[in-house]
This record gives structure tokens, C-alpha cells and sequence, in this order.
């Protein structure tokens, strides 16, 4: 993690990567400056990897993965940092409703096997207008 901060690293980085990395965050507005710039992915590791050569792989892919859109995102009146943080907040969010539709799976099971066939009718159709009334 230490990497993360090396100033030296990001601004040979910066250089290499210029588009990818032309708004990254201050040190002082970011724990680790290039969180959220390392593409994830799968990737080999070999006796003689390092920690540098691997995050300079990482974010080699995230370019490579963002490059066909650079124009898209510049014509925007956005920047790569802002469609990034956006894409986390999005991935965020999504990974938060699964969560709440596991749970409610679980539950509907847990009621299914507990409550009374009337009441669980009652039940849906209270949530099927709950539905009906969302925006």
C-alpha cells in the first residue's frame, strides 16, 4: 500500500498514462491516490513481479480497458476520475440491492414455511401495491 502514495511512482505513472491519469485526486482528498484506476482483474504472478510492476500492469489495463472511450468521456465535460468514481458508486449500489433481494428471498421463504397461506396472500398483494406505487 505503500506504493499507493509513492509520489515517484504516480508521477512516472502520470507520465506513462497520461490521459487515464490526468485528474487523479490530491494525496490530501485520497487514501491511495489510484484506488479505483487498477483494473481488476486475474493476473500471473512470477517470482520476479513486484508490487510496482504489477500495479503498473494494472492500470496498463485499465487504459487499454478506457482508451475507446477517452473522446466520449473528454467531450462529456467529465473526466476519467469522475466517470470512475461514478462506475464505484453504481457497482456500490447494485451490489447493496442484491444484498436486499437475498435477504428478501430469504424471508419470503422463512414466511412461507411460518405464516398461514391467508396471510401470506395479504402479504404479497401489500407488497405488489408497494410496487405499483414506486416512482
Amino acid at each position: 500500500m505503500k506504493l499507493m502514495k509513492d509520489d515517484a511512482f504516480i508521477t512516472k505513472m502520470k507520465a506513462k498514462y497520461p490521459t487515464l491519469l490526468a485528474n487523479l485526486p490530491n494525496s490530501t482528498d485520497a487514501k491511495y491516490v489510484l484506488e479505483g484506476y487498477l483494473f481488476p482483474a486475474t493476473y500471473n504472478i512470477h517470482d520476479d513481479t513486484t508490487v510496482e510492476s504489477l500495479a503498473e500492469e494494472m492500470l496498463s489495463t485499465m487504459d487499454t480497458h478506457l482508451s475507446p472511450y477517452y473522446a466520449t468521456i473528454l467531450s462529456s465535460n467529465h473526466n476519467v476520475n469522475e466517470i470512475l468514481t461514478l462506475a464505484s458508486l453504481v457497482e456500490k449500489e447494485e451490489q447493496l440491492m442484491m444484498t436486499v433481494k437475498t435477504l428478501l428471498a430469504f424471508s419470503i421463504i422463512v414466511l412461507i414455511q411460518t405464516w398461514p397461506c391467508k396471510v401470506i396472500s395479504r402479504f404479497f398483494m401489500f407488497l405488489e401495491n408497494l410496487v405499483k406505487k414506486r416512482p
